[in-house]
């Protein structure tokens, strides 16, 4: 299959980040490739996802968008960690930092958790293994002194980013259709033509499905079937507002808040005119007016919006000529900013395949099946976990999620997790765990046995036992330094400061 002519099919953050991207590389291989994306400002945008992880780094490198091009124009701050509050004991967070594990010896930290359990506290892990958590956790922002490009990522209003990307796609000579689609001609090799309403008939090699949960073309035409993972994620509505600030020196963090509610589990982003809120749930043990009740107790207001989602994936990303790309293509859930993180993901790897040889074969499509597949259910195992390892039953939906659904242990993150808790007894393996230890250590999980540790404390005169003094020394080595980060942190700018000298100056 030759390519001459691409169609993304859909607008918002997946059409028209698809239409940037690919017509980037047309403009930078100086091809003779027409890019055309037919969208509907009738029927606008989902607009939620104001959360990214560090994959969203990699966009704006491919599109030469420095932070000041875009940032003050979509409500951006940054985020470089995740706080997830009250999923363990109720009141209490643990954090999840960006970025790969540092060399410190983890079992001393398990250690000495142990054996000073008032001193060394499980909350404290983050700063332990990544030193720089500490600047979220105090809420403390600044460029010097880490890798803050690589790792920070961003919170922004989806609305706005769209016509951030909608711009540079037509700088690069993207066609742009405003239009509603009607339906799609087919012949043996896919897709010949779709029919829009005003605009008549379009033709393309290649159509890439950027249509959201309707799946217009590869679900509805294509008939390709969708993988469902409700068996294990069972929220699938989630309600938002947007509220004021009243303190934003104090407010405006650079970290999402995820918060458990009786029925699910709240997302609060910090934008810089607002704070972005969502509830995410499940009517399975709830009533949409429990649901709306928990949410003004929490918030003080009511939800403005109200977003309905399945969760899984098309059996195949791409048949014939008919890719797919964002909700199209699959969702999980808001939980860990999954859905962006596919949308980059389906479009890094149709750039892939596409610039490695523009006459797409079957191996080609298989390439982008198989790594496409692969990614999100893997990242469906992390969020399984995040279920699996909370520490709370309070409440029937948390009984049913914490102990009811059948987890596939064998699957991705969830025998990951199992491994390096009872097998290697290993969290520091950063090729294999990721966020993982973050999610087990704060929810009271460790490697080690704290009853086996204990023995060997106690140990009688003459049987093998822990060096106490070296763990001791190791404890006050620990707490001093990071008392010292600590006092050096607390004194640099807040992250309202510092937005507001560099960014929104």
């Amino acid at each position: 299959m030759n390519i001459s002519k691409i169609c993304v099919l859909g607008g918002g953050t997946a059409g028209f980040m698809t239409a940037a991207v690919l017509s980037q590389y047309v403009k930078n291989s100086n091809l003779d490739i027409r890019v055309k994306c037919i969208y509907s400002s009738k029927i606008g945008i989902i607009g939620v996802g104001e959360s990214t992880q560090l994959a969203i780094n990699d966009i704006f490198q491919f599109l030469q968008l420095n932070d000041r091009d875009w940032m003050s124009k979509c409500n951006a701050t940054y985020k470089s960690n995740v706080r997830f509050e009250s999923w363990c004991d109720p009141g209490e967070s643990f954090y999840y930092p960006f970025g790969d594990l540092s060399g410190n010896e983890l079992s001393d930290f398990f250690v000495m958790m142990d054996l000073f359990p008032d001193e060394v506290k499980k909350d404290q892990f983050a700063r332990f293994v990544r030193d720089y958590s500490r600047f979220a956790e105090l809420n403390r922002l600044t460029d010097q002194g880490w890798d803050f490009n690589r790792l920070t990522a961003y919170h922004f209003d989806t609305h706005l980013l769209s016509k951030i990307l909608y711009d540079v796609g037509l700088n690069n000579g993207v066609e742009f259709v405003d239009d509603i689609y009607l339906h799609s001609y087919q012949n043996s090799r896919g897709i010949e033509r779709i029919t829009c309403e005003q605009t008549g008939d379009h033709y393309a090699d290649l159509f890439v499905d950027c249509t959201g949960f309707k799946s217009l073309l590869i679900g509805e035409e294509m008939k390709v079937p969708f993988v469902s993972y409700s068996d294990t994620l069972i929220n699938d509505r989630v309600v938002t507002a947007k509220i004021p600030y009243t303190n934003k020196e104090e407010q405006l963090k650079h970290y999402t808040n995820n918060v458990t509610m009786n029925n699910g589990w709240c997302w609060e982003i910090p934008l810089w005119d607002g704070l972005s809120v969502g509830y995410v749930h499940s009517l399975k043990f709830s009533t949409e007016e429990q649901i709306e009740s928990e949410f003004v107790d929490r918030y003080g207001i009511s939800p403005t919006n109200v977003v309905n989602f399945k969760t899984g994936r098309r059996e195949k990303g791409w048949v014939k000529n008919v890719a797919s790309v964002g909700l199209a293509y699959g969702f999980i859930e808001p939980l860990e900013a999954t859905g962006l993180a596919s949308i980059i993901e389906n479009i890094f790897r149709l750039l892939e395949v596409f610039s490695s040889n523009h006459r797409i074969n079957a191996f080609d499509r298989e390439l982008f099946n198989h790594a496409v597949s692969t990614e999100l259910d893997g990242q469906k195992t992390f969020i399984d976990m995040h279920y699996a390892a909370a520490q709370k039953s309070d409440t029937d939906y948390w009984y049913h999620v914490t102990n009811e659904i059948e987890y596939d242990w064998s699957a991705g993150n969830c025998e990951r997790c199992l491994d390096s808790t009872i097998g290697d007894r290993n969290y520091s393996d950063k090729a294999s765990n990721g966020g993982n230890p973050f999610i087990l250590v704060g929810n009271d999980y460790s490697p080690l046995s704290s009853g086996f540790i204990k023995s060997l404390v106690n140990a009688e005169k003459g049987h093998k036992s822990l060096d106490i003094n070296y763990y001791n020394k190791a404890k006050e080595d620990w707490l001093r330094l990071d008392k010292s980060l600590n006092d050096q942190v607390i004194s640099l700018p807040t992250t309202f400061e510092y937005l507001s000298s560099t960014v929104y100056a």
